[in-house]
This record gives C-alpha cells, sequence and structure tokens, in this order.
C-alpha cells in the first residue's frame, strides 16, 4: 500500500474511479464521465488544492480531495477541507479508507492545521465511518440549497 499525492495525470482515472463509485449504490446519483472530469478538474485547480490517492500494485483504490483554507474562527491556523473523499467500490471494507484518511490527519498535523472537515450524507455507512474516525456533527450548522426555477 502507498499513499502519494494527486497530480494533474490523475484526473482521467479519477473521474472515471468517481462514476463507478458515485453511480452504484448507495449513491446511485448517475455521473457521467464529462461531468465528474469537470468536477474534479476544478477541485484540482483550487489554488490551496492538495489531493491524495492511495494505491496498491499500481492500482488507485482510494481518492482525498482537498483543499487549505481558514475558517469562521479567530485562530490563524488553515482546515483542511475534504471535497471528494473515495474508496472504489471493489476495494471498500479492506482498510484503504482509514488508511488514507489517518494519511490526511497526520498531513494536516505536520502542516500545523487546526481541524479536517467535510460534507456527507446522514445514514449512509459512511456518516458512520467519519464519525468513527472521529468527526462530529456540527449543530450550529446545516448545508442548504435553494432550487433555481
Amino acid at each position: 500500500m502507498n499513499i502519494r499525492v494527486f497530480e494533474s495525470e490523475d484526473i482521467e482515472q479519477c473521474a472515471d474511479d468517481f462514476v463507478t463509485a458515485f453511480n452504484s449504490p448507495p449513491w446511485n446519483e448517475g455521473w457521467s464521465t464529462v461531468r465528474s472530469k469537470e468536477y474534479i478538474t476544478d477541485t484540482f485547480h483550487h489554488p490551496k488544492f492538495i489531493g491524495f490517492i492511495l494505491t496498491e500494485d499500481n492500482q488507485n483504490l482510494a481518492y482525498a480531495l482537498c483543499y487549505k483554507r481558514y475558517w469562521w474562527s479567530a485562530s490563524d491556523k488553515y482546515q483542511l477541507y475534504v471535497e471528494l473523499f473515495f474508496v472504489c467500490p471493489d476495494h471498500q471494507h479492506k482498510g484503504y479508507g482509514s488508511a488514507l484518511m489517518n494519511h490526511m490527519a497526520e498531513y494536516a498535523k505536520k502542516q500545523n492545521m487546526r481541524s479536517l472537515a467535510l460534507l456527507t450524507k446522514k445514514g449512509f455507512e459512511c456518516y458512520d465511518f467519519y464519525h468513527a474516525k472521529e468527526f462530529t456533527d456540527i449543530e450550529s450548522l446545516v448545508f442548504m440549497s435553494k432550487q433555481i426555477k
């Protein structure tokens, strides 16, 4: 098992793996390769992007696409915001997600960041995974969206 930095050359494979992961249960979201590539490319071009890929036997098994950001607190430390985190479906429940998450936490600690943050769906298995990794719900915040008609 190896964890390396995400590079521009990884966008195509990540987009393909993203479609496989998020068009499968429990997500069943209906992503196209074109849209997933656009999403990943936009994230990659964030000015404070940092990404990681967990590989084994030259195969990409898990991805974390993140960026550094300041948040509302008075702290002068960055937060590592996790825009996208997934393990390829055939490789879930084998410890790869935990290994990648631990790597991200160590990276954040070495960079003197104050936290990791992300959004996920309640009631899904990933929600329990993040809780097991000591993420907590922030009761004072809610994700909101308005449909444009």
